[in-house]
């Protein structure tokens, strides 16, 4: 916004813009997709949730958006232990000021994650959600439900992704080492009873409309089974 007023001081208005940077975007993405004689690109940058209403802007109605979410107790243990995640100025205000950073994790997830719930609210017809555990358990019929959404053809070859090259880029390397969906869920429950109970009441809000559940800190000591935070997921375009 900032930059935005500077160039209106210089005598250019925002659509002018707006306009300047969405071919700058085209330039790079489009070029790329058609170097590699591909339609449409899909990006998946996952800080792009600070920006959403952002590209929003630029692209609007061209734009559709996969919202994918995870367990939240599954993010935060994923993010504590990439150890060099914390320096991004969107994580590092979350952390710098937590002696544990799974809470300041959490506090990001709890943030962002209402963002992207917003969004969807506001953009039904153009938003999709994909939850992680639903994918890789029901692969085959989850997949199919988002390559539908995205009006592509479906192939029985997305399941097969790993007998094909593709084109390495930034992307997450682990993806590519893999032969085949291989479920990573539960890795919060390593967290300690006191820990647990600190991150759940963070994240509780977001995850519930999620349809989201895990024990409760009591539960997990007397050795009772799961309970639900929530029956089930919530309903419009959701899974």
């Amino acid at each position: 916004e900032d930059g935005i007023k500077g160039l209106q001081e210089m005598g250019y208005d925002r659509e002018h813009v707006r306009n300047k940077l969405r071919q700058l975007a085209a330039y790079f993405l489009q070029g790329y997709a058609v170097s590699r004689q591909k339609k449409r690109i899909v990006e998946k940058t996952p800080h792009y949730v600070a920006c959403l209403d952002f590209i929003e802007e630029l692209f609007g109605p061209q734009c559709q958006y996969l919202m994918l979410y995870r367990h939240p107790l599954d993010v935060v243990v994923s993010m504590t232990k990439h150890f060099t995640i914390g320096w991004h100025p969107l994580l590092r205000r979350y952390v710098e000021h937590e002696s544990d950073p799974h809470v300041g994790y959490a506090r990001f997830w709890a943030d962002h994650v209402a963002k992207m719930q917003d969004f969807e609210a506001a953009h039904p017809d153009r938003c999709k959600r994909v939850r992680y555990e639903d994918v890789v358990a029901q692969p085959a019929e989850r997949l199919r439900s988002l390559i539908e959404f995205i009006n592509e053809p479906w192939s029985d070859d997305v399941l097969k992704y790993y007998q094909h090259q593709h084109d390495l880029g930034r992307g997450d390397r682990k993806a590519l080492l893999q032969k085949g969906i291989v479920p990573s869920v539960d890795n919060w429950r390593s967290l300690d009873s006191a820990l647990l109970e600190k991150v759940q009441a963070i994240v509780q809000g977001p995850a519930a409309q999620l349809g989201y559940a895990f024990e409760t800190p009591a539960s997990r000591e007397r050795g009772q089974p799961t309970a639900n935070l929530a029956g089930a997921s919530t309903g419009g375009n959701g899974w």
